[in-house]
């Protein structure tokens, strides 16, 4: 590998510093957080990586190196390397161009061995070593510690990913070259996350054939997958929150994530924009994480949910228990563990929840029956009329029904 690359680009290979094709980090496949790690190590060897006469490239790792990079002990590396190496062998990642209207899928390990003298080998494919070797200009520029330090093969994915795009492409100017805004399609973002599996079912057949048309259909080809986590909206969102929260925290970045809903009344969340700050200071960061708490929309999505638990309620109740709670995600989670602990509702969950919130019930709290029917101390309706709190919501909103979860957005 060493005589592929340019002579410049070997000053990255140092310590702990790497760097990863743009194209090998917008692959789309499925792995662990342990694989993962284990192939950027692999990578940032690839320096010193030998071609065999077949034309696979091949890097060995030692076992300080590896115990290190993944985080396990020395005596528990068999086992461990056991398990990654049977999925990374034969693994199928795809990169697509839909501009060009160009794609390739491709086993990147060709084998992965542990020898008894303790190395592990690595022997990238042929076909792989282009992902590996084409530097060029579209590369990104990463470090082992910093990989290291994740805790989710979510968070890493997506850190490697909007590093790869933090950047100000040619031609164009912006006031503070360290602080970009990113904007994912969600359907393919979960791909680049690896929360959809191409090598099972038709997936990557789906993308491929779309791709041929103009780009990849990631939603069809989510809709068609066997093997997925986590790729509805109210899950995914979740990934992402607590993904951008753990870049925030260990990396040298600082991202603030904001879902854009589609046109129309109740449009569904079809892009997410992150604005990256590659540059973050102190203070810049306590300001920022703020931003990344729940929003009022995700409090009333977590109130939904909830309240699934026992029963079904409209959006409209959700905005009135949010509103007793002032938003506040902590107190209806303690009013409804209560609202669990009860066997039937003299009203309603939602009047139940009000109530709660309002007198500060905790979960213990007995509670005295008015009626055969049950109900709560002096809870009547005459304090909290749900009826009246309801039409009060539809007024409001000038329309009767569902209401849509998120504000809607003109998008130029």
């Amino acid at each position: 590998m060493a005589k592929e690359l340019p002579i410049d680009t070997r000053e990255y290979y140092s310590n702990d510093n790497f760097i990863k094709t743009n194209a090998m980090i917008q692959a789309k496949y499925k792995s662990s957080l342990m694989e993962n790690k284990l192939l950027n190590l692999a990578l940032a060897n690839s320096i010193n990586g030998k071609l065999d006469r077949e034309g696979t490239l091949v890097v060995t790792l030692t076992v300080p190196e590896i115990t290190k990079a993944l985080g396990i002990k020395s005596h528990a590396i068999y086992s461990e390397l056991d398990n990654i190496a049977a999925t990374m062998t034969g693994r199928v990642i795809g990169v697509s161009d839909p501009k060009k209207k160009t794609f390739k899928y491709a086993s990147l390990i060709h084998v992965a061995q542990y020898t008894e003298d303790s190395r592990f080998i690595v022997k990238f494919s042929k076909e792989s070593r282009e992902l590996i070797e084409n530097i060029s200009d579209q590369y990104t520029k990463l470090k082992i510690s910093t990989i290291a330090s994740f805790r989710s093969v979510y968070s890493l994915r997506l850190y490697e990913s909007l590093k790869s795009k933090a950047y100000i492409p040619k031609g164009e100017s912006a006031i503070d070259k360290n602080k970009i805004r990113i904007e994912f399609g969600v359907a393919e973002l979960q791909f680049q996350m690896g929360t959809v599996n191409l090598e099972v079912g038709n997936v990557k057949n789906i993308l491929k054939e779309t791709a041929k048309t103009g780009s990849p259909d990631y939603e069809r080809a989510i809709e068609s997958a066997k093997e997925k986590v986590n790729t509805d909206w109210r899950h995914f969102s979740r990934v992402l929150k607590n993904s951008v929260k753990e870049i925030n925290e260990i990396t040298e970045m600082n991202v603030v994530m904001e879902p854009v809903p589609g046109r129309g009344r109740g449009g569904k969340i079809s892009r997410v924009v992150f604005y990256v700050d590659k540059n973050k200071n102190s203070e810049e960061v306590s300001d920022k994480e703020a931003l990344v708490e729940l929003s009022e929309d995700d409090v009333l999505d977590e109130i939904m949910e909830m309240a699934a638990e026992l029963t079904r309620i409209k959006i409209s109740e959700c905005r009135e228990i949010a509103k007793a709670a002032g938003y506040s995600i902590e107190r209806v989670k303690k009013a409804h563990e209560a609202a669990k602990q009860q066997k039937e509702f003299k009203s309603s969950y939602t009047a139940f929840m009000i109530w709660a919130i309002k007198d500060d019930i905790s979960p213990n709290t007995k509670t005295s029956k008015k009626s055969a029917k049950g109900g709560f101390d002096d809870f009547e309706q005459r304090e909290y009329d749900y009826d009246e709190l309801e039409k009060d919501a539809l007024k409001m909103n000038g329309t009767e029904g569902v209401y849509p979860l998120f504000t809607i957005i003109d998008q130029d």
